[in-house]
């Protein structure tokens, strides 16, 4: 079974944050996370997100609502947002039989 280590450079190409990894690994989602702009917020969201439903254990899964929705103030940041995350999504499908073992 991938770790999440491999599944966030398989679908990014980077090595993950520490808060990237917190935030996959955490019992419970967190409230707030407070992060400078540039350092990877969304890929924590998106594929922090995909590895907790699909890569995680039981606890995860249980923990993690079935849908993500992501809100982007600015259209432009918008349309781009999404072209990233169908890019991650694919991505994380490619790795999906890795994920499951």
């Amino acid at each position: 079974m991938m770790g999440f280590d491999a599944f966030f450079r398989n679908v990014t190409g980077y090595a993950p944050f520490p808060f990237q990894r917190r935030f996959a690994k955490a019992p419970s989602l967190p409230q707030l996370v407070c992060v400078p702009t540039g350092l990877g917020k969304t890929a924590m969201a998106v594929v922090g997100w995909l590895w907790r439903r699909f890569g995680g254990n039981e606890e995860l899964r249980a923990a993690t609502p079935r849908r993500l929705a992501y809100l982007e103030a600015l259209l432009r940041a918008a349309d781009m947002r999404a072209s990233k995350a169908a890019d991650e999504r694919a991505a994380a499908g490619r790795g999906a039989e890795a994920i499951r073992g």
